[in-house]
Formats: C-alpha cells, sequence, structure tokens
C-alpha cells in the first residue's frame, strides 16, 4: 500500500469501527483512559450512585454508593469498587464481553441496633464481588449482572442478579439518540420465592444514557427471609454519563 494512503486508510477504519458501534446498548463503567463514568442506577432493591475512572482500557476505578429502602433493612452502603474486562470478542455484526467488578467498604444501618437477620451493631465493614455479561449486535441485546455482597459482623450476606433481553426497533447513525427497548428480570436470595420484572426503554447519544421503566414483583414471600410488600410496582429512572 502506497505510504501516504496509509494515515488515510487508518482514519477510515477508525471511523468505521465507530460507526459499527454506534447503536449498541453498552452501559458499563470503563470508557477511555482518563475518562470519568457517573452512573445512577434503582432497582426494587438498591438505589445506587456511582462515579469511576478509567484507568487503562480495560480497568477502571472508583466510589459506589448504595441504599436499600425496604422497611426490613434501611441499609446503606459506601464502596471503593473497581471494574475489569477479562475478555472481549467483536465479531463482524456483533460482540461478546464480560467483565469482573467488586468493592469494599462500610455498611450502615439506619436503625440501631435492631435486624431480622442478628446483627446488632450500627455500622459493619463488607464488601461485594461481581461479574457481568452480554452479547449485542446492532438490533438485540442479551445481558446478565450479578454481585454478591457479604459483611462482618453480619448486616447482610446476599446476592441479586439479572438477566436482561432487548431489541432495537431501528438503526440510528452516530450523533443521534438512539433506542432500546428491554425486559430485566431480577432475583434476590433472600426472596427465593419471588422475582421482579421490568420492562424498560434505554435511550442514549453520544456520551448520555437514560433508562426509564415499570417494575413489579412476581410470587410471594413465603420463603422470604426479609418482607417486602406484596403489591410492589414503581416507576424508576436510570441514568450514565461519561466525561
Amino acid at each position: 500500500m502506497n505510504r501516504k494512503l496509509l494515515p488515510f486508510f487508518t482514519l477510515l477504519c477508525i471511523i468505521a469501527s465507530c460507526l459499527q458501534s454506534t447503536n449498541r446498548a453498552e452501559a458499563l463503567p470503563i470508557s477511555y483512559p482518563g475518562g470519568i463514568t457517573i452512573i445512577g442506577e434503582n432497582n426494587p432493591m438498591q438505589h445506587v450512585l456511582s462515579a469511576y475512572y478509567t484507568v487503562t482500557p480495560k480497568f477502571a476505578a472508583g466510589l459506589r454508593h448504595e441504599y436499600y429502602p425496604n422497611s426490613d433493612l434501611l441499609l446503606r452502603g459506601t464502596f471503593v469498587v473497581m471494574s475489569a474486562s477479562v475478555y472481549r470478542y467483536n465479531a463482524e455484526t456483533s460482540r461478546f464481553s464480560a467483565y469482573v467488578n467488586g468493592g469494599i467498604g462500610v455498611i450502615n444501618q439506619d436503625l440501631l441496633n435492631y435486624s431480622p437477620i442478628g446483627f446488632t451493631g450500627k455500622n459493619a465493614g463488607g464488601g461485594f464481588v461481581g461479574i457481568a455479561a452480554d452479547w449485542e449486535s446492532r438490533r438485540f441485546y442479551v445481558g446478565y449482572q450479578g454481585n454478591y455482597y457479604i459483611s462482618y459482623p453480619t448486616l447482610i450476606n446476599n446476592y441479586i442478579h439479572s438477566v436482561r433481553i432487548g431489541i432495537s426497533p431501528y438503526i440510528a447513525e452516530y450523533g443521534h439518540w438512539h433506542t432500546w427497548f428491554m425486559v430485566e428480570v431480577m432475583h434476590e436470595s433472600r426472596m427465593p420465592d419471588r422475582v421482579f420484572i421490568t420492562p424498560l426503554i434505554r435511550l442514549f447519544k453520544n456520551v448520555f444514557m437514560l433508562e426509564f421503566g415499570y417494575s413489579v414483583a412476581v410470587g410471594n414471600d413465603a420463603g422470604s427471609i426479609i418482607e417486602f410488600p406484596g403489591n410492589y410496582h414503581k416507576i424508576f429512572a436510570n441514568f450514565q454519563v461519561r466525561l
């Protein structure tokens, strides 16, 4: 190849790669080295606010604050967190990614000397480990995420995991709003006979992402360690910004 055309050919390859990924539904804390990602998440069990700094293309670290609003728990947790890309495969029209994440910090209970699972103090050291994986094309999406939480003394010892499937009704060009229709199914280990189903809409453009959904509980509390409203339903919104 003519050396004078090499920079132009390289630029075309970069642009093509960007256009191929413009409709991707990826929502992860790792961006580009030096980038900051701010994420707000809401689900039936947690409200989460986190900020990540991307150190390398495969590793990010930051801070995460969680709140469990259920009346049986009233827990708050603040963690130093990390997220690492462990596998990524790019096909011609799709990609697969797998991540591990974790955090260590302090878990606090709002109600002193009260817990349905035996904790008699107010603060506990704790943390979590988790995995996330997804496959997507410009039209379809399938994802899984799971976190396991533990503390000492035992204030919390549980896992939360969820599966999402999605479809994009149209293929948008770069710089335009992209739309995904998704359904999420979530399960919490302390409620073995109940799941939470959430239809949601994801919108994103450039570095901004918004999600709006409506969660409903399915099942009962027959084997639950904690109490939860039997007719639970909730509207929620999530966001992500990359700086």
